[in-house]
């Protein structure tokens, strides 16, 4: 949520300062601090499976880099793969939600993706970190609609087979390319995903 956001503000609100300006300092160390001690929490569950800790941005200010926030997970999530080389390492993994083929756009421009998801996995995939990456929605076959277009315009146009063939995700196959590259090794799939690969007529 951005910092202009109702929610944002609301949020912001609920804590002490003598200005907005003092409340939303105040408000964002409090959940950074809050965020940090639960993903301390979750090392400390030793849990037979891998825990896959989400990153997103975060920011109360508009000079606040909401990034710091997504990297502050990353590094309490991850801090002790550089010494366990692979072996009894904490069962913490990150993930993202929300990545589309919008992510190959930014990251080819030499930008980064959303709450810098693209060069954290690069970063992470030679520690034998879990990487978890779930789409929005399921993915369309055409692609991403032109910036002028609703998902139904552009399904009209290409005049696709499928139910769904224009969703903002982009295509599956472009982005699991992708995502490969920058070392995701877990897909979180919709039911449609699984009918487009396997039923023709779908």
């Amino acid at each position: 949520t951005s910092p202009s956001h109702y929610c944002m503000q609301t949020f912001v609100d609920q804590f002490k300062g003598l200005d907005y300006e003092e409340k939303a300092a105040n408000a964002y160390h409090t959940w950074m601090k809050f965020v940090k001690n639960r993903v301390l929490a979750f090392r400390r569950f030793n849990s037979a499976k891998p825990i896959v800790v989400a990153i997103n941005e975060f920011s109360t200010l508009p000079s606040i880099d909401s990034t710091d926030f997504s990297r502050m997970i990353a590094h309490e999530a991850t801090k002790d793969y550089t010494r366990c080389n692979g072996r009894n390492c904490p069962k913490l993994g990150l993930g993202v939600q929300g990545a589309t083929t919008n992510g190959i756009d930014v990251h080819s421009d030499r930008d980064d993706c959303y709450a810098e998801w693209c060069a954290i996995f690069n970063e992470h995939k030679d520690l034998g970190v879990p990487l978890q990456l779930q789409t929005p929605l399921h993915s369309g076959v055409n692609g991403r609609p032109a910036p002028w277009q609703s998902s139904t315009q552009c399904q009209e146009l290409r005049k696709n087979n499928g139910r769904y063939g224009c969703t903002t995700t982009g295509a599956m196959t472009e982005l699991i390319d992708f995502s490969l590259s920058v070392g995701v090794n877990s897909f979180e799939l919709y039911s449609y995903e699984w009918m487009v690969a396997n039923d023709e007529w779908w």
